[in-house]
């Protein structure tokens, strides 16, 4: 009787209204004992809602729903904070040689014509201005959100794939300082996320069904 009793706890706890803004959302997802549980339920309630049945769908409405209701809380559980904070101190930490700035949706980016190996790879106005492809036949951009500057990807350009705040050889890169900017924090929240993401898109692209969710995904 007791553990049928605990058992039911743990499911109220888990179907309880989940909050409504990223931050709040985070941190309750730190206070669940299981994250993949609690990460799996979020998606069992909201991507249902995004990706609803229509004949003509919004597609930027979409991608900017899965950016504030999916990728922003998780940016908020990864860091702590806000995640532009975070990211800015760790930008100007001067430890990495890879941009990685993700784009928000209304955000311009830029493509070199000249140097990108397809059109998919672009920068931010940043790197752009800060690039020798400005001076090249390049494509402006809006983007929807979600995408993320390669600066810094050398597999992503023909010439040029660092603009001079990401250059090898400046002060602070990762060459000069292996030491990971990472707190202790931030890796143990990784060590939550990744996997967890990882075994969602896995177990989801071999699930056979066609007309039924996995258990843990039905409400």
């Amino acid at each position: 009787m007791a553990d049928e009793e605990a058992g039911g706890t743990e499911r109220m706890e888990i179907s309880a209204e989940l909050p409504q803004t990223p931050q709040r959302l985070a941190s309750w997802w730190d206070q669940q004992v299981d994250f993949y549980t609690a990460f799996l339920h979020h998606l069992a309630q909201l991507v249902p809602e995004i990706y609803f049945a229509e004949m003509d769908p919004d597609l930027e409405k979409q991608e900017e729903s899965v950016q504030m209701s999916i990728f922003t809380p998780l940016e908020w559980y990864l860091f702590g904070e806000d995640p532009d904070i975070c990211l800015e101190k760790l930008k100007h930490s001067g430890a990495f040689q890879l941009c990685g700035k993700v784009f928000k949706s209304g955000e311009t980016t830029y493509s070199c014509r000249d140097c990108a190996i397809d059109p998919t790879c672009v920068l931010c106005m940043d790197c752009f201005q800060n690039s020798v492809h400005k001076n090249h036949r390049y494509k402006m951009h809006t983007s929807t959100g979600g995408g993320f500057c390669d600066c810094g990807d050398t597999e992503a350009w023909k010439t040029g794939p660092f603009c001079v705040n990401h250059e090898p050889g400046r002060a602070g890169t990762i060459k000069e300082n292996s030491r990971c900017p990472l707190n202790e924090e931030v890796i143990v929240q990784a060590r939550k996320i990744f996997p967890s993401v990882i075994k969602y898109v896995v177990e989801m692209t071999i699930w056979e069904e066609e007309k039924e969710l996995p258990p843990e995904l039905q409400i």
